[in-house]
């Protein structure tokens, strides 16, 4: 039997968890030593362990949306925004979009001077393909 993993789905919770293990390894750290030196008691360590990490379960719906977008997906998004241009676009030029300048190509044939609106159709890579709104 092939077991296929869809590492996209898997992706986002080990991201996160990776990124709580040294949080979680310097309070063990911590937790150690003040048991070691009476200042708690095992049981005690093992409450604020315990607490520590259903915090992390909590806090994890939280962080997956920012943890799981691609630059890829960011791109999509930016399909059917309106952009200024900034270079004239010849079919090549710059646009500004969101506050910033993307390098953008001309998909409708026409050159657009700087000033103009355009609508962001498209992406090939970090080139957005745009044409007059």
């Amino acid at each position: 039997m092939k077991h296929i993993i869809d590492f996209q789905k898997i992706r986002t919770p080990v991201i996160y968890t990776l990124l709580q293990i040294p949080g979680f390894l310097f309070l063990g750290i911590i937790l150690v030593l003040a048991n070691e030196r009476g200042w708690i008691t095992a049981l005690t360590a093992w409450m604020v362990i315990s607490a520590w990490a259903i915090k992390d379960v909590f806090f994890y719906r939280f962080y997956k949306k920012a943890l799981s977008h691609s630059p890829k997906n960011i791109i999509a998004r930016l399909h059917g925004s309106c952009a200024v241009v900034k270079t004239t676009l010849d079919p090549v030029g710059q646009v500004a979009l969101r506050g910033e300048i993307w390098r953008a190509e001309s998909t409708d044939g026409q050159v657009h001077q700087p000033g103009e609106r355009v609508v962001v159709e498209g992406n090939r890579g970090l080139t957005l393909e745009v044409r007059k709104k």
